[in-house]
């Protein structure tokens, strides 16, 4: 008997452990693993060196780690926007030179964050 550990992101067929693509619409599926901790187990963005995912707060070794949709997107809009950060939490400051900004929470300690200056370069 076959053993499934989810459903696909984008066409909802079971998919198999290991498989890397999706047998009912042939898309590339990534897996996560609680000792994989370069990425975020939850929203599944790069964590670099952070203790917590600066997109949904998530620390570091915690989430559910599902199956997801890995695919380049190409993506055109306005120019990058240095925006500055900090933490209301513990007070912690960051930049970001980037098109779509949307951290929101301290790469530190998982509090909520303002952006505290916004400049167009």
């Amino acid at each position: 008997m076959k053993s499934y550990i989810g459903k696909c992101p984008k066409c909802g067929k079971l998919i198999l452990p290991l498989m890397r693509k999706c047998l009912g619409c042939g898309s590339r599926i990534e897996y996560l693993t609680k000792t994989d901790c370069s990425h975020c187990g939850n929203c599944h963005r790069a964590l670099g060196s952070d203790e917590y995912c600066r997109y949904c707060g998530t620390k570091r070794g915690d989430g559910k780690f599902d199956p997801y949709y890995n695919e380049p997107q190409c993506i055109y809009g306005p120019p990058p926007v240095r925006r500055l950060h900090t933490c209301k939490v513990c007070g912690y400051k960051w930049d970001t030179n980037v098109m779509i900004d949307r951290q929101g929470y301290c790469p530190k300690c998982g509090g909520s964050c303002s952006i505290i200056e916004e400049e167009e370069e």
